[in-house]
């Protein structure tokens, strides 16, 4: 192994870079310069410690990041490996968001398939109390957007309420976990940008009216404008 890496310097302008997104991409380009395949094992905590010039708590915050992204696992006892490849890119988008952006998208493909499956049945199934449940969130939520900008805690009691509603509480738990998966990368601003998605507000009164309405369409087109918003602005970050 060579004894260091080369931090990544060249950046997209469009990209703040922080402290937290030089350590991803200074952990990426080693894992690309050691030509580490899914499959293979990582090197250990206390290696990559030394190869990177930070503290363990450091990386393991990293591989948190990624392992809820599906880009790693990680087994007590035994290491971490890698599970998505990460290869060189363009000088203008740091290797690290390439493969965030990359497992950002199969995340929201898997949730959009879940999820526009779910409120259509939640506009069926929903009771008036279930309902009552939903409009509350939803002040809480415009309220939240309207004081503070993006606010994804309350975004994400919105729909939950809604998979609640839908009357299969399978639909629930998995979404939590893909929403859960999306949380520890959007608490550190997706890509570089907090907005990612942040248009998608409005659909989201139209959404509630759907539901008002009992109507599977037209909550099921709408949701699924909601999560294409976010997925088609990852693509474009990709280009």
């Amino acid at each position: 192994m060579s004894p260091s890496v080369t931090p990544h310097t060249e950046q997209n302008p469009k990209i703040s870079r922080t402290h937290d997104a030089r350590i991803l991409d200074d952990l990426a380009q080693l894992i690309a310069d050691e030509h580490i395949k899914p499959g293979d094992k990582l090197p250990p905590e206390r290696t990559l410690t030394a190869r990177l010039g930070v503290g363990r708590s450091t990386i393991r915050e990293a591989l948190t990041r990624w392992e809820a992204l599906g880009m790693v696992e990680r087994h007590q006892g035994s290491g971490t490996y890698l599970i998505t490849p990460i290869e060189p890119t363009s000088p203008h988008v740091p290797i690290a968001l390439k493969v965030e952006a990359e497992s950002l998208i199969r995340t929201i493909e898997v949730r959009k398939v879940l999820e526009c499956e779910a409120i259509a049945l939640a506009a069926v199934n929903r009771t008036e109390e279930q309902m009552d449940e939903i409009r509350n969130c939803w002040q809480t939520l415009k309220d939240a957007h309207e004081k503070f900008g993006p606010s994804h805690d309350e975004d994400v009691e919105f729909h939950s309420a809604i998979m609640r509603a839908s009357g299969n509480p399978l639909f629930n738990q998995i979404v939590n976990q893909l929403q859960e998966a999306m949380r520890v990368v959007y608490t550190r601003k997706p890509l570089g940008n907090e907005h990612i998605g942040d248009t998608s507000f409005p659909l989201h009164y139209d959404l509630l009216l759907a539901l008002e309405a009992k109507d599977p369409d037209a909550a099921r087109e709408t949701i699924k404008d909601i999560i294409e918003i976010t997925e088609n602005e990852v693509r474009e970050f990709l280009k």
